[in-house]
């Protein structure tokens, strides 16, 4: 702080370069100065003293007059752990017939003939399905089922109609001239009847 002629300089402490000037009374008339208020354009004095509430907290001034506000901090405390959950266990089989298959006994393990998936590469056998829960500490139930799973084979269906294609060579395109189709076999299919597969007649061929 300093006093020059009528000017009072104020500089701040942790910014000496933009000193604050305030013009005093001249004459000596004894006139007081008011330091105004603060603001957020304004450099001037506050209070303290303010009573915290809620989140409002009070500003401070340490043994050399520094301002400060002090924030309650408080560590955040985990929470317990969750318990462990359960699940369902599901186990398969297979047979070769519709009879269903005898329910596991109780077992910690996978039952003998059981497993934890489905297989049924070639389609002919009969998958069956079983399940128990398992509790979070571990403990089993027995085990729930049979059921089946996949469905009954079905019926072979009716063989379709096709047409068959047979070849002969004429050396006119006259159409009076068009052979005749006969239920005379050709050699190539001797003993065949028009009713059997493969059956080609004679001075005709199935290979064009």
């Amino acid at each position: 702080m300093s006093v020059n002629n009528s000017t009072l300089t104020l500089k701040q402490e942790n910014n000496p370069s933009s000193p604050f000037n305030v013009t005093l009374p001249s004459g000596g008339g004894g006139s007081s100065y008011v330091l105004p208020p603060a603001t957020s354009t304004t450099l001037g004095g506050i209070k303290v003293g303010f009573g915290e509430n809620n989140k409002n907290y009070a500003v401070r001034l340490d043994g050399n007059s520094n301002a400060y506000v002090t924030v309650p901090w408080h560590a955040s405390e985990g929470g317990e752990g969750g318990e462990d959950g359960g699940y369902w266990e599901i186990i398969f089989t297979s047979t070769l017939t519709e009879n269903e298959p005898s329910l596991p006994a109780y077992s910690d393990g996978l039952p003998a003939g059981w497993s934890h998936s489905a297989e049924n590469s070639d389609g002919t056998k009969i998958i069956w399905m079983a399940n128990r829960w398992v509790a979070g500490d571990g403990t089993k139930s027995n085990w729930n089922g049979p059921w089946r799973i996949s469905g009954p084979n079905g019926e072979n269906g009716v063989d379709g109609n096709e047409y068959e294609y047979i070849y002969t060579r004429t050396n006119s395109d006259d159409s009076t001239t068009v052979p005749t189709i006969t239920n005379t076999p050709s050699s190539s299919s001797t003993g065949r009847t028009p009713q059997e597969d493969d059956f080609v007649p004679v001075n005709w061929t199935d290979n064009p």
